[in-house]
């Protein structure tokens, strides 16, 4: 299943004029490394921009963008050392200026960084190499967001003739930012519920930033304040499942019901 949600579903804009109709006229682009990390984890990526047929004319560009909402920080090509340094170098050794803006292009895609070629062109196949998080000065990386998204996407854009009109490219590098280890525990019940009428018991697992995680498995004892029917006495956690959910459970008189729920330790 592709995790990446598709441009037509999230109110994307693009030029109507463009230097051509086909997109992969403007180059290609691959992402490494692929795959799940964990939020708030210090990663390093390796962006290779391609250059497709038209090449890219002097103080043309690409741009790199990203959805508005997360908490994983700015990017910035100043602090060597400090978190989210970003450095960029073409193979033919033009100089390229990055510019990072949090406000940097149009919604839903605000965060950009912006790789820029000053007094040189590029040809058919020549690259652009950017490095997220570059860790070689002593950066510990590039800081990823608290919240969970199976879609993280890096969707680059060309301007390839300098003329301030950025035309994405057909493919869009994405990873996986998934939950960290268990922090603590939750049950949930509803807040009312009239006597004989049905309702249900969730049980779940969070890492410290509040996200269900799969990485939780046990078994555990119920044990509630007054009578409940369909309630299990004991129940066990699978690992790989992000919650646990009990469902047909009834009480016929009316009262406050609690559920403690213990691990084996107690």
């Amino acid at each position: 299943m592709n995790k990446v949600v598709a441009s037509e579903l999230v109110g994307d804009s693009w030029p109507v004029a463009q230097p051509g109709s086909d997109p992969v006229l403007y180059g290609h682009v691959m992402l490494e490394p692929l795959g799940n990390f964990e939020v708030r984890s210090l990663q390093t990526f390796k962006l290779v921009y391609t250059t497709g047929r038209y090449g890219i004319d002097d103080t043309g560009s690409i741009r790199v963008v990203f959805r508005a909402v997360g908490d994983w920080g700015s990017l910035q090509t100043e602090k060597p050392t400090g978190y989210n340094y970003v450095t960029a170098h073409t193979n033919t050794g033009a100089h390229l200026a990055l510019e990072y803006a949090n406000y940097g292009h149009p919604r839903p895609w605000f965060k950009s960084l912006t790789a820029r070629l000053l007094g040189g062109y590029l040809s058919e196949g020549d690259t652009i190499t950017i490095i997220f998080g570059d860790t070689s000065k002593g950066s510990p990386g590039m800081k990823m967001q608290t919240i969970c998204e199976p879609g993280f996407e890096f969707k680059v854009l060309a301007d390839v003739c300098a003329v301030g009109h950025y035309s994405p490219l057909p493919e869009t590098p994405h990873i996986s930012i998934v939950a960290g280890e268990v922090h603590e525990w939750k049950a949930v019940l509803p807040s009312l519920r009239r006597p004989g009428e049905i309702f249900r018991l969730g049980l779940k697992a969070e890492d410290k930033w509040g996200n269900p995680t799969d990485q939780a498995s046990g078994k555990f004892s119920l044990h509630s304040s007054c009578a409940v029917r369909g309630l299990p006495e004991i129940v066990d956690y699978p690992l790989g499942e992000k919650s646990l959910i009990l469902d047909d459970l009834s009480v016929d008189k009316p009262g406050v019901l609690r559920v403690q729920v213990f691990d084996d330790s107690g």
